[in-house]
């Protein structure tokens, strides 16, 4: 279940946003178990 207060969005746009957020935990995940970072900058 997605819950988001953006009326303006269609349902695929609203799919496609969470797909790519998905996307981006996916890199740091795979960031934290294969590279030593100690600390991430943003």
């Amino acid at each position: 279940m997605i819950v988001t207060n953006d009326f303006k969005l269609t349902a695929e746009e609203l799919s496609e946003l969470y797909r790519n957020r998905w996307q981006i935990e996916l890199f740091f995940k795979w960031i934290k178990q294969h590279l030593q970072v100690k600390h991430f900058y943003g």
